[in-house]
């Protein structure tokens, strides 16, 4: 059954189809040849592949929408391809088909992204535009396993795409899905950031701001850089050189260590580094569309896999190194006979990780999603970064991990606003371990004492209905 579903695509490319693209004079050569294999893989009458081929486009072409002008393209592009026209043919054969592996749990298929966009209607009418569609309610209830596995971001019992004309919107695509799906209590959801169409989106005033400020940044660089060239050694002004590409490439470049500097934690540095990185490749692969999630289901829980599985917990040294270099720092800077001014004490970190992470709240919240495409990037960065669009101020303010509508603005943040907030509790350990150091580690291990099993208890237990921790 499978492989004449996959003859009758073939054939419905080949079959009566004309010019329009690389290989148009190589159609007619096959045209008689198909034919043939037609009558022999698919021994069916003509009017019973066409009475199947209008079903089956039916389902694909959004000829229920609720605007008018997508019907009227729709019931253009239905009607094209009942008279095999090759444009129609090929956004149709872009359209999501049934996957191999459907027992393997292989239940997800995104089409042909590219197929899709490249094909235009004529006369230019309209273009294609792919949509990811996830289906609910269609299989029955599998388990409280498959439910406890995060498989990322696009979740449902199928997941495919269909080629609409661009002239569509989401909601129209939702309307007439619906109206088929509902009849087996299935539904389909799909957003605006699921449909992708080549139809250029005028930048917003936003997005131009965006790009004057990144402007402006780069003529500063490049004007201090040319001063700073042009310049003799002593003539030269610090605060214009603040900026130059020479001075800043050569200090970023240089392996220079004081003698002061706690190299021994570049090591430790680097495996936590590996260990996040491999973290985050097995988030990406959870993340898109899966194509064995038997495999993943049979493999996620085997010894091998916990490093993996558990790499939140390398985010633990990212805070221990932190806590080490601030109290070093801390107690150095006190040893010297400075007083501590804690009000600058304050100002001086925000005022060093503020600027850069500003930076990528305005690209986040503007032209990000610009620089990429594809059939699943528009819903994933809108799932990851719409905050930034409404609650980039939470971010800039370092509380956007308690503080979010929804999803946060760049998600990796989180770990800023933890870390800060604990460099603004860490005065009230630091300062009785500088004057009396015997109380400050009492503190500590008293804090430590009680945080490590409330933390372990809430990670690896499973509380009662009604438990709270205070």
């Amino acid at each position: 059954m499978a492989f004449s579903v996959r003859c009758t695509v073939v054939l419905c490319l080949l079959w009566k189809s004309t010019g329009g693209d690389m290989f148009e004079d190589l159609v007619p050569s096959f045209m008689s040849r198909m034919k043939g294999v037609r009558e022999v893989l698919l021994p069916v009458p003509e009017e019973t592949l066409k009475e199947g081929l209008y079903y089956a486009a039916s389902n694909y072409i959004p000829l229920d929408s609720e605007t008018e002008l997508c019907r009227n393209h729709s019931n253009f592009m239905f009607e094209s391809f009942l008279n095999f026209d090759l444009w129609a043919l090929k956004m149709v054969d872009a359209s999501s088909k049934l996957p191999s592996g459907i027992l393997d749990g292989c239940t997800k298929d995104i089409g042909n992204y590219d197929q899709c966009l490249s094909v235009e209607a004529p006369g230019k009418l309209f273009s294609g535009q792919l949509c990811v569609v996830e289906v609910t309610g269609f299989l029955p209830d599998l388990g409280t396993k498959l439910q406890e596995r995060p498989f990322g971001f696009f979740g449902g019992d199928f997941l495919f795409s269909v080629c609409v004309p661009s002239s569509c919107t989401a909601q129209d695509v939702k309307t007439h899905l619906d109206l088929t799906l509902n009849s087996i209590n299935a539904s389909a959801t799909i957003s605006d950031s699921s449909c992708s169409s080549n139809i250029p989106v005028p930048l917003e005033t936003k997005e131009w701001i965006a790009i004057l400020v990144i402007v402006a940044i780069v003529m500063l660089v490049a004007l201090s850089t040319a001063y700073e060239t042009s310049s003799m050694e002593r003539d030269k002004n610090t605060l214009l050189c603040a900026f130059s590409l020479k001075t800043n490439g050569h200090q970023m470049l240089s392996t220079r260590t004081t003698p002061a500097a706690l190299t021994c934690l570049n090591g430790l540095r680097v495996l936590a580094m590996f260990w996040v990185i491999v973290g985050h490749r097995m988030f990406a692969m959870l993340t898109f569309p899966a194509l064995r999630s038997k495999t993943i289901l049979e493999k996620i829980d085997e010894l091998v896999m916990a490093p993996i599985e558990n790499t939140q917990l390398s985010v633990e040294i990212f805070f221990l190194m932190s806590g080490i270099l601030v109290t070093y720092g801390f107690l150095r800077y006190m040893k010297k006979g400075h007083k501590f001014n804690l009000l600058y004490f304050y100002m001086y970190r925000y005022c060093r990780l503020t600027p850069a992470l500003a930076m990528m709240v305005l690209l986040y919240a503007t032209i990000a999603i610009r620089f990429a495409d594809g059939p699943v990037w528009g819903k994933f960065f809108d799932m990851l970064n719409s905050g930034c669009r409404y609650d980039w101020w939470a971010t800039l303010l370092y509380i956007n991990n308690y503080y979010y509508n929804n999803q946060l603005c760049i998600s990796q943040s989180w770990f800023m606003s933890s870390d800060f907030q604990l460099y603004l509790f860490s005065p009230i350990l630091l300062i009785p371990l500088h004057k009396k150091p015997k109380l400050g580690f009492t503190a500590h291990c008293n804090i430590h004492c009680y945080n490590y099993p409330r933390w372990s208890l809430e990670r690896h237990c499973q509380r009662p209905e009604g438990w709270k921790f205070i």
